[in-house]
């Protein structure tokens, strides 16, 4: 599984994550990232492609904690408002997971490094999937 390690480089402003868990049916979790090329190609060294883009996310099993990482897939882009390009990718993660409580964490891998979403430290946002985002 891929880790944060010191020193890991956050952007924050290039990439947005947002999650949703179910609150009926089976468990799942759905992960949606955008991310914004220019930035991306602005702050990485060497290629900014993507070649991968995942999500580490918690689960408890037995009682423990622990994080299993997630494949994100790539959904294609679009402009945003301010006429940028954005990249998507998501994911739907079957199981019960420990989101709301612990976050997760989401890694943009590109041939000359490894970006994350948000410090290890921070919990990046969560919602029922059948309530509005907030």
């Amino acid at each position: 599984m891929t880790t944060q390690t010191p020193g890991a480089k956050i952007l924050t402003n290039a990439i947005r994550v947002e999650t949703a868990t179910s609150v009926s049916g089976p468990c799942a979790t759905t992960i949606s990232v955008e991310v914004d090329s220019a930035l991306l190609k602005n702050v990485v060294k060497g290629s900014s492609e993507i070649l991968r883009v995942f999500a580490v996310v918690p689960e408890v099993i037995d009682g423990k904690p622990q994080w299993r990482e997630e494949e994100l897939q790539a959904g294609g882009s679009h402009f945003n408002a301010q006429d940028r390009r954005m990249e998507t990718f998501s994911a739907v993660v079957r199981g019960p997971t420990d989101v709301d409580e612990k976050g997760i964490g989401v890694g943009l891998q590109t041939a000359s490094e490894t970006v994350w979403a948000s410090a290890a430290d921070v919990k990046l946002p969560s919602h029922a999937a059948d309530e509005e985002a907030k």
